[in-house]
């Protein structure tokens, strides 16, 4: 093959590339026109919406409600019936004519019941009912939530007022999210914007992101109206199609006030669940009311503690009666009537009376002295010794409570340090008790000085140290940290 030859089949090869390459452009160029055709316009700004926020570690912008199999779940039922998407885009397509036609919309929903307000800058929803003249003048209902930066009115949904719309893909049991996540009860109110519950990371109650549901209150969420699963589900059963949901912005929260927030990130038992879920395997109940449970026990050792200190102060310092004042009874002189009975015999008796008078004088004040002052003495000072006796073997405990490390044979090993440390009584201490409680529930005890719990869960931990002595006198008390 000649040099030319050569040449000029790389020529061709070099045509034959280019012409595929610009077939391939051309195809290319077909194909993004014909997909942002079947999606339209809104759908591919939401998409890059989510990208854009995708970046910052958002995990929001819900999609329709599916399940793992792509399939999307029909709840008007609320049993999660399961049908195939023929499609897709026509949601999208209906929600954009619902935005373009909701001023005509409001016309005729005066049978709704609720009018919406969503305040985004106090993160605060106002629910309103009708007056008597039928205008939703009367403040309803608080709710707590979270908004976003795609909150209406935004680029995407400029408008302020809604009308929830009505028919299939607008209410949702269970919808899964963009980034994997789930939410329960969301309810349509335009387009991508839904209001739900905090994200959960799977489709199961027991994995609510916690550290989300403690954000409600202020902006947390890429564009959807977030509230606990209690105040979602109000809205799902509540308000039908056709309710106005007006967005708004002001620093007043409105007529109801903001409503407190819950915050359950330092309860590690039970913080994979929502709170205000009504579900009856919401482990919340239980574990609040065991908490009550000892707290009233902390606080009712306390009170007896208090009142045994008390007692003991008023014995000790109780005024012991005085007596040395008691005055002798005299002793009646009979001398003027002896001498009147005897007559002219009167200096012989005379004598002899004065002299049993002194005599009489004498032995009284003796008695006196011995029987009065000397007893009142010393009972005065016995009472003194026995009140001073009583200050000395009052009965006292100290809870020392904190974290600390124990060395072991594997080395240091952090955790929980308990110690009772007594004072007073007999000074010979019997019993101990410790009771260690974490976050209300009783977790460990022991009848030694000192407890040791190793551990590395933060949260609340309290002890309560219970000592007694020779004498059976008992002292308890209470202490408790927060670990974080």
């Amino acid at each position: 093959m000649t040099k030319k030859q050569k040449i000029r089949n790389k020529k061709k090869k070099i045509v034959v590339i280019t012409v595929f390459m610009v077939l391939l452009l051309i195809i290319s160029a077909i194909t993004t026109v014909t997909v942002i055709h079947y999606l339209n316009n809104n759908e591919l700004e939401e998409i890059l919406y989510y990208n854009e926020y995708k970046e910052q570690g958002e995990n929001e912008l819900l999609i329709v409600g599916i399940n793992d199999k792509n399939e999307l779940i029909q709840e008007e039922n609320g049993e999660g019936e399961i049908s195939n998407e023929e499609n897709p885009a026509q949601n999208v397509d209906n929600n954009a004519n619902e935005n373009k036609s909701n001023k005509t919309e409001q016309k005729d929903v005066s049978d709704a019941p609720y009018y919406i307000k969503v305040n985004y800058k106090a993160n605060v929803v106002t629910v309103y009912k009708k007056d008597n003249s039928g205008n939703y003048t009367v403040p309803f209902k608080a709710m707590l939530c979270s908004c976003g930066d795609y909150t209406p009115p935004c680029k995407k949904y400029p408008d302020k007022i809604y009308t929830m719309p009505g028919g299939k893909n607008t209410r949702f049991v269970w919808g899964r999210m963009q980034g994997n996540v789930y939410a329960q009860y969301a309810t349509r109110i335009t387009g991508s914007i839904l209001f739900h519950s905090v994200p959960y990371t799977k489709q199961d109650k027991s994995t609510l992101e916690w550290e989300e549901y403690d954000k409600l209150g202020t902006k947390a969420s890429l564009g959807c109206i977030r509230l606990s699963v209690k105040d979602a589900k109000w809205i799902y059963d509540n308000c039908k199609a056709g309710t106005i949901v007006e967005f708004y912005s002001d620093s007043n929260p409105g007529p109801l006030g903001k409503p407190s927030a819950q915050k359950i990130s330092g309860d590690t038992e039970v913080r994979g669940w929502d709170p205000t879920d009504p579900d009856k395997k919401n482990p919340w109940p239980a574990y609040l009311k065991k908490k009550e449970e000892a707290a009233a026990a902390a606080k009712a050792a306390e009170e007896e503690k208090k009142a045994e200190e008390k007692k003991i102060q008023e014995t000790s310092t109780k005024p012991v009666e005085d007596k040395t004042n008691t005055t002798t009874k005299p002793v009646e002189d009979k001398t003027n009537t002896t001498n009147k009975t005897q007559g002219t015999n009167t200096t012989p008796v005379e004598n002899k009376i004065t002299e049993q008078a002194k005599n009489n004088s004498t032995s009284d004040t003796t008695i006196n002295k011995t029987e009065n002052t000397t007893p009142v003495e010393n009972k005065t000072t016995e009472q003194a010794k026995n009140n001073e006796k009583i200050k000395e073997e009052k009965l006292k405990v100290k809870c020392s409570l904190g974290v600390s490390s124990i060395m072991t044979a594997s080395g240091y090993n952090k955790g929980i340090f308990v110690e009772a440390e007594p004072e007073g009584g007999s000074g010979n201490y019997k019993k101990y008790s410790i009771k260690l409680y974490y976050n209300g529930n009783l977790i460990k005890e022991g009848t030694d000085k000192e407890l040791f719990l190793q551990t590395s869960n933060n949260g609340t931990y309290s002890a309560t140290v219970t000592v007694t002595d020779s004498n059976g006198s008992t002292a308890t008390d209470t202490k408790t940290i927060t670990k974080s």
